[in-house]
């Protein structure tokens, strides 16, 4: 799954397009405020619903906004840092965000994950049920399995951690040999 950038004068418009293999069509504005590093991205619509010219238009309009100082959404960001995620939706948003073993990780993340903690806040993430489930798989000789789980469970956290979004201590942190 990769996004497409729509073209659209010196610096583009800002305007992105995802493909899910689906053939579903999202349209997205990415935009970086002068006071952060990383850019963000905001849903604009899906296609055909919302037409390329609307969608290129919100764009120009949040990618102006941010290139002045202006954060474009400021209550969205405020609002996104307080509300508890679910493990579902921290995963993929971390798995989003782009990290290098994003498809090694997808795999184990559907298979041993989402079962088990999908709904779960994150908050409320059973450290000792993970680490059991860590050890089954050492037990059946799956060291290499329960080591990526381990990895991505572990990155996930770390990721809200550093994004001010988890309080506290890495609860999927724990010792080798588990």
């Amino acid at each position: 799954m990769k996004f497409a950038t729509g073209c659209g004068g010196r610096y583009g418009s800002g305007l992105l397009v995802r493909v899910q293999p689906t053939g579903t069509k999202s349209l997205y504005a990415s935009y970086t405020v002068t006071s952060e590093k990383n850019p963000r991205r905001k849903h604009l619509g899906r296609w055909p619903g919302t037409t390329i010219e609307e969608a290129r238009a919100e764009a120009q309009e949040l990618v102006a906004d941010a290139r002045g100082g202006i954060d474009p959404e400021p209550e969205r960001a405020a609002k996104q840092r307080t509300r508890i995620l679910t493990i579902r939706e921290a995963m993929d948003e971390y798995l989003d965000y782009g990290t290098t073993n994003a498809r090694q990780y997808r795999a184990r993340v559907r298979e041993d994950i989402m079962p088990r903690w999908g709904n779960a806040k994150v908050t409320e993430f059973d450290k000792d049920e993970y680490r059991e489930l860590l050890r089954e798989f050492v037990e059946v000789g799956r060291p290499a399995r329960a080591r990526t789980i381990r990895d991505v469970m572990r990155s996930m956290y770390s990721y809200l951690i550093d994004d001010d979004r988890f309080d506290g201590k890495n609860p999927a942190k724990v010792p080798k040999g588990y």
